[in-house]
């Protein structure tokens, strides 16, 4: 891997994708884990969380915050198995999405307040952002400091 510059924006995904939030660079999960502590101004987390069972999230996230520098920007987007339910139980949206609980490889989807609940353990970072992106797909943002 080619030397980490400092303040970069990675986007952290299992698959390769052009909807990448601009000024990210897409990487995979494995360079993500070679990636310098401390080196990372904003790390961008979508979909990829579903990967990961409910004992190895924790461990994930932080050595994601680990990477970030002092004021660097994590940002964590996914489903959220609560509103899913309740979109397709009030057929807000077709059964027929119903793959989105199983594509790319995802084994384990979570819900908001499990992961604040996380991120509210974790003593380094504050929470500066939380909302629904599109009603079923939460949005963190949080903020590293010293």
């Amino acid at each position: 891997m080619a030397k980490q510059k400092k303040n970069n924006n990675i986007y952290v995904s299992h698959y390769n994708t052009i909807d990448i939030p601009s000024g990210f660079k897409i990487v995979s999960l494995s360079d993500f884990d070679k990636i310098k502590d401390n080196t990372t101004k904003e790390i961008f987390i979508k979909d990829i969380i579903g990967g990961f069972n409910d004992n190895n999230i924790v461990e994930f996230i932080k050595r994601a915050i680990d990477k970030l520098t002092i004021g660097g920007i994590i940002y964590i987007q996914d489903l959220d198995i609560e509103q899913i339910s309740i979109y397709l139980s009030q057929k807000v949206l077709p059964i027929s999405n119903k793959n989105m609980l199983y594509n790319n490889g995802r084994k384990n989807i979570f819900y908001l307040r499990y992961l604040l609940n996380i991120l509210n353990k974790i003593p380094n970072i504050e929470l500066e952002q939380v909302n629904f992106v599109n009603g079923y797909e939460f949005l963190i943002k949080a903020k590293k400091h010293g």
